[in-house]
């Protein structure tokens, strides 16, 4: 992965201070600071899309922050986006389940590009001065992340290589549906498990047959957490998955995204690049004028987030490179806090995953 200098640098204080090294402006309202306004410029050659599938009853603005901002980074860094709404290739793509859908589309339209960036809708870019081209590896035909908040590998966003394998890898992928068991499945969440080890470890047929049974039996995501966890030690470590090395699984908080709600969508713009969770109802409405029992219930729903980033986007200053990201001053915090809270996270998760081990002989096995 070709590493790029960093365009800034910031105080490590929690309480985050502009500083002349930062080149970050503090407008007069303190509460927002701007994104420097020189970013990187694309160096590579390479058609790098953005492809973003919807459904047909999708309300797009649901995903207003999300989108904003895609569109506008996308307009500064001249990469093509594509908003697709599903229904359009039902044809091509016949699945039933949304879910699985969106993966068929993508390789449909992949010999369009040399790589494609699939997000999610509710994924949004919080540093306009971080580039795709430093997330692609070439040795590789996929590029997915590990979650952070358990051990499953995202399927919401994936970074895909205009390649023969790769388009019959998100076929496949797409067909599971008819696959699936009668149980709690999680759709494709559940499913990429299954199907990496049925196409990429064939030789560990014994060992996912025994991963399978508990897959029949699930009936939550606890259960659904227990398979995919005997899953996961069938994959092992590494993250290079398969003998010939075709997907690249990227470590937990080394992914171009993760979930905006494990920090409270609090962000370093040295690092953070997208945060995934930007949806509307799910956004906490702010304190002044709001009914204070709607903040609560908000509040307390699950992935509940306020947003750092001020809109809206001017699209002319987009297009020519000059826009710059309203961020709200509270939400920034430096590099070293931001891993201080993940590394934590990480580390809880880790201690569940095997605290999850046991639970896998008594799930196909159950006392009787």
């Amino acid at each position: 992965m070709k590493q790029v200098s960093k365009p800034y640098n910031i105080s490590t204080s929690e309480d985050f201070v502009p500083t002349d090294s930062a080149k970050l402006l503090l407008l007069s309202n303190t509460n927002i600071v701007l994104s420097p306004e020189k970013i990187p410029s694309r160096s590579s050659k390479l058609k790098i899309g953005i492809i973003i599938v919807i459904q047909e009853s999708t309300n797009i603005d649901e995903y207003e922050y999300a989108l904003e901002s895609v569109k506008c980074y996308a307009e500064m860094h001249q990469y093509p986006l594509e908003i697709i709404k599903d229904h359009l290739w039902t044809k091509e793509c016949p699945q039933k389940d949304f879910m699985f859908k969106r993966h068929c589309i993508v390789g449909k339209i992949l010999n369009k590009y040399d790589w494609i960036l699939f997000l999610d809708a509710d994924i949004g870019v919080i540093n306009p001065g971080k580039l795709i081209e430093d997330y692609i590896d070439n040795d590789f035909d996929l590029i997915f992340s590990n979650r952070i908040f358990n051990w499953e590998i995202m399927t919401g966003y994936y970074l895909a290589k205009n390649t023969t394998w790769t388009e019959n890898f998100l076929a496949k992928f797409a067909d599971y549906e008819k696959k699936l068991p009668n149980s709690f499945h999680g759709t494709d969440n559940g499913a990429i498990h299954a199907y990496v080890v049925e196409s990429l470890y064939p030789e560990a047929h014994r060992e996912y047959n025994y991963c399978h049974k508990i897959w029949e039996k699930t009936k939550s995501f606890g259960d659904l957490f227990i398979f995919e966890a005997c899953i996961r030690i069938i994959l092992g470590s590494s993250g290079k998955l398969g003998a010939q090395n075709r997907i690249k699984l990227l470590p937990k908080g080394q992914s171009w995204s993760r979930d905006g709600w494990l920090t409270g969508n609090q962000f370093s713009p040295e690092v953070d690049f997208m945060l995934h969770g930007w949806q509307k109802k799910r956004l906490v409405p702010e304190a002044n004028g709001a009914n204070e029992e709607e903040r609560t219930r908000r509040k307390n729903m699950f992935a509940s987030w306020e947003t750092p980033l001020e809109l809206p986007f001017d699209h002319n200053k987009c297009e020519a490179g000059k826009e710059r990201w309203k961020w709200r001053k509270r939400f920034i915090i430096s590099n070293e806090i931001l891993q201080e809270k993940l590394n934590d996270k990480i580390l809880r998760v880790h201690e569940d995953f095997l605290l999850s081990l046991p639970k896998i002989p008594q799930f196909v096995f159950p006392q009787q």
